[in-house]
């Protein structure tokens, strides 16, 4: 869970880069376990990913009708 935590603050960070850190191995993110409310973010992350994934596969024929 703590990987997609990553996953999901790299993509924050392109979008609104407001802190940086220098090195995220040694211990500045700390571990996202389920009692946790950063789960929140990792859920939105992937829901968003899997929405634009499916956009892209299955609505591709409407948009060449018009």
């Amino acid at each position: 869970m703590s990987y997609h935590y990553i996953y999901a603050l790299n993509v924050w960070l392109l979008l609104c880069p407001e802190w940086l850190c220098f090195d995220w191995s040694m211990g500045c993110v700390p571990l996202v376990s389920f009692p946790d409310g950063r789960v929140i973010a990792v859920a939105f992350f992937w829901l968003g990913l899997l929405s634009l994934l499916a956009v892209s596969l299955f609505y591709k024929d409407t948009f060449r009708q018009r």
